[in-house]
């Protein structure tokens, strides 16, 4: 097989006069294959990136997938069996431990508070009812006696 040569023939003259010719022939084979074995391993390179990235995407994924799933499991458990005392295992950094942070603290504060709230609402409702049996009992005979 013939390679395919460039070819170029000048004529070389100084102040007008012929001093004689130069003939340059290049074959650029050697550069097309170069090149072709440049792109051949950028290809490859990028593919490897892309495995690369895509791998590290799924890991990732999964990982903040699991706590965000754990710490909805947990939010369900407690409002399906009023259990208080579960917790999220905090093993996340950043945001999604913050937040598995947060939700514990929030578990640890409320029970006590809810306490506090039922105590202080059934102190006013039997204050209510007290006053009441009080203002309806103006000549009639009310049983004023129920526990507060």
């Amino acid at each position: 097989m013939q390679v395919p040569m460039s070819s170029t023939l000048r004529a070389l003259s100084s102040l007008m006069l012929l001093i004689g010719h130069v003939h340059v022939r290049s074959n650029v084979d050697a550069l097309q294959h170069r090149l072709i074995n440049i792109v051949l391993i950028l290809m490859f390179v990028m593919a490897g990136v892309c495995g690369f990235v895509f791998a590290l995407t799924a890991m990732l994924r999964r990982l903040i997938s699991e706590l965000i799933l754990a710490l909805a499991r947990v939010a369900s458990a407690i409002s399906r069996d009023s259990d208080y005392s579960i917790r999220v295992a905090r093993t996340g950094f950043g945001e999604i431990g913050s937040l598995i942070e947060a939700f514990n603290r929030m578990l640890e504060r409320r029970p006590s508070s809810w306490r506090r709230e039922r105590t202080k609402n059934s102190s006013s409702r039997a204050v209510a009812s007290h006053q009441t049996c009080l203002s309806l009992s103006s000549g009639t005979r009310c049983d004023c006696t129920r526990s507060f």
